[in-house]
């Protein structure tokens, strides 16, 4: 979606403009149904190379965050799908959360693009995904339900995505979807430098946009909720503006070495020893604990960061 096109949901060709300086980019946001876009798109077919994953420099509290979204991922599961066992990921990453489902006695299997991901999870895990993307991907998904994580952004039409999904499984099946919130707190709050506007995000949605889109490809919404707000949290801080005060202080060529260097190491990850494992759980607690009053004030406005869509084919 662009100045010169129509917007891929709704076909209305007037936009709300919105510049990423950061980016040297254009957000367009449609004044009808509410889907914002990038401008220009990024369809570079080279965007997401073994560099873009970082799973040589993939931090402890990375992992740490992926065994927690497995985890919330078994029980929406559990809640919204208690007789599901079969669990097919779009978009695995390294495995960690499919692997968290797995411990769980899910039969689990998936696509990953990268392919240092599929053989990390094979490795790691003895998961075995399919190195491709969902565009590319063809064959009949035989799943209970699919999940979708931090993936629906990226793709160049989200529509004609979730349309092609919709066709690859039975109906009754299942689907997951979790995405940034384009009406997040934090969005209205510090606009441009949201964590959500990113070169690798050409799409942004809010829960009305999202179940309209689900809905028209074939879908019903069985529930939605949003997740992440955590102003009071030392994320929630870094979130308003202490990383790009960071980034101005620091000097952008050591930090491109840096980057430059981590790409060159091996594609590995350091899982989590059991003391390790508790000490961020209880740093995670602590977090939930202080920022109790306002995820749920979030919850209810549905304005926190992530947003979570919870589907049946029909």
């Amino acid at each position: 979606m662009s100045k010169d096109k129509k917007c891929v949901l709704c076909k209305t060709e007037i936009f709300l403009k919105y510049k990423l300086q950061s980016l040297n980019s254009d957000i367009f946001e449609c004044p009808a149904c509410g889907l914002a876009a990038l401008s220009p798109l990024n369809i570079n077919d080279n965007t997401y190379n073994e560099n873009y994953y970082y799973f040589s420099n993939y931090k402890k509290s990375a992992v740490f965050d992926d065994i927690c979204k497995g985890r919330r991922l078994a029980r929406y599961l559990k809640k919204y799908f208690p007789n599901s066992r079969k669990i097919f990921d779009v978009g695995a990453a390294a495995g960690i959360a499919l692997n968290e489902l797995k411990n769980c006695g899910f039969e689990v299997s998936g696509l990953e693009i990268s392919r240092a991901g599929v053989m990390l999870a094979e490795k790691l895990f003895d998961i075995k995904l399919i190195q491709s993307n969902i565009e590319k991907y063809s064959e009949k998904i035989n799943c209970d339900v699919l999940i979708m994580t931090d993936v629906l952004e990226h793709t160049i039409n989200p529509i004609d995505t979730l349309k092609k999904i919709c066709n690859l499984l039975d109906s009754g099946a299942g689907i997951i979807i979790e995405a940034p919130n384009y009406s997040s707190f934090y969005r209205k709050l510090i606009g441009s430098h949201w964590v959500g506007f990113n070169k690798f995000h050409n799409y942004h949605f809010n829960d009305r946009v999202l179940t309209n889109i689900l809905e028209n490809v074939g879908f019903e919404v069985i529930a939605k909720f949003t997740a992440n707000f955590n102003i009071l949290s030392i994320e929630g801080l870094w979130r308003l503006g202490l990383k790009d005060l960071l980034k101005r202080i620091l000097k952008k060529n050591s930090l491109s070495k840096e980057e430059d260097s981590a790409a060159k190491k091996k594609e590995e990850i350091i899982l989590l020893s059991k003391s390790e494992l508790i000490f961020y759980k209880i740093l995670n607690d602590l977090k939930a604990l202080i920022n109790l009053p306002l995820n749920y004030l979030s919850e209810k406005l549905m304005m926190g960061d992530q947003l979570w869509i919870i589907a049946r084919k029909k």
